[in-house]
């Protein structure tokens, strides 16, 4: 793997990320951090190389040094294999550093631009191998996770699942590991009918692939008790991905013993990201519940941006999607639970 810095352009209508901390009434001892905190600019992209000419692009989001906590995630965007949806990239990212959490989205390599099975997972563990041994940060290496959404979020249980000594990473110069945790947006979680989606097999497997193979990428069937803890949440009324792909990895997990939370929505449409968006892409001012559910799961693991024990904060994030049509800011409410403990 030779890893390259290369410029990356800023996103031209970034207004700004700010996080508000709001103290309840108490002492009045100063707090550094009760006060706005400026966004830092996505940092310059990372090339990663697997052999010659093919390359994959991650991309850091540093949250204000003041609250990072150590932890980082591995944002992995979804797309069907056959392309990269920006809203589950850096919208993401800039959720997570309002958690506290370094964020780094992967641009892997897509099967319908030449690159199938096992290309993109190679990416993902170069980029995991990449974020542990981040020397620009403190990062704490076994507070890695990943997060994906829909072929992305295959993507995530791919690499949550598989075994980093299998053959799929042969050849790789940097040994990784698995994440820590995962987090699974309405996942594509297998390929076998009629769980399966079309596209993603086709674009990820090619146009008639083995048996073997299809089962290998059905990640319900390649569960473990090594696999890491999750995340996982769906909508009943996903039209594109069935919600029984959530089901049937969290029923692995449960035969496996791998702690789990799993929410399934009445309503929540496929590709809603973190809900930022109504159907026809004006921005909201709300984030869907799941997001609120998954910030509270992080922070019981992890702990808030503040230290241990202390009191109860709301966060408010505002952010400018720089892919809206409305340019308005957008308040995003994340209230962090009082009492956190850490794994």
């Amino acid at each position: 793997m030779t890893i390259r810095a290369c410029g990356y352009p800023p996103a031209p209508v970034i207004a700004a990320l700010f996080v508000w901390f709001v103290l309840p009434q108490g002492p009045s001892d100063f707090d550094p951090l009760d006060r706005p905190v400026p966004a830092t600019a996505p940092s310059a992209a990372i090339e990663l190389r697997d052999g010659e000419g093919a390359v994959a692009r991650l991309v850091p989001y540093d949250p204000p040094l003041e609250f990072a906590h150590g932890g980082a995630v591995l944002v992995l965007p979804g797309g069907g294999y056959g392309h990269l949806a920006r809203h589950e990239g850096e919208d993401y990212a800039r959720w997570l550093n309002a958690l506290g959490f370094h964020a780094y989205v992967l641009e892997y390599r897509l099967g319908n631009a030449g690159h199938p099975h096992p290309a993109p997972v190679r990416d993902a563990a170069m980029a995991l191998a990449w974020i542990r041994a981040d020397e620009r940060f403190p990062i704490d290496p076994e507070r890695v996770g990943v997060i994906g959404s829909s072929a992305g979020g295959h993507l995530a249980a791919t690499i949550a699942a598989f075994d980093p000594a299998s053959a799929e990473f042969e050849g790789l110069p940097h040994a990784h590991a698995r994440p820590d945790f995962a987090v699974l947006c309405y996942p594509v979680i297998s390929m076998r009918d009629p769980l399966g989606h079309a596209g993603s097999r086709r674009n990820l497997l090619g146009a008639s692939p083995g048996p073997e193979l299809v089962t290998r990428l059905s990640i319900e069937t390649q569960v473990d008790a090594k696999f890491p803890p999750c995340f996982v949440w769906h909508g009943a009324d996903d039209a594109v991905v069935p919600a029984r792909n959530a089901y049937a990895l969290a029923d692995a997990l449960a035969q496996n013993g791998v702690a789990h939370e799993l929410h399934v929505y009445e309503r929540a449409a496929h590709g809603i990201g973190l809900g930022l968006r109504d159907p026809v892409g004006h921005s909201t001012r709300e984030l869907h519940d799941w997001a609120q559910a998954c910030a509270e799961w992080l922070v019981a693991r992890f702990g808030s941006p503040r230290e241990a024990g202390a009191k109860p904060v709301k966060r408010t994030a505002r952010l400018l999607p720089p892919h809206s049509t409305n340019r308005g800011l957008v308040e995003i409410a994340v209230r962090v639970p009082a009492t956190t403990k850490r794994c």
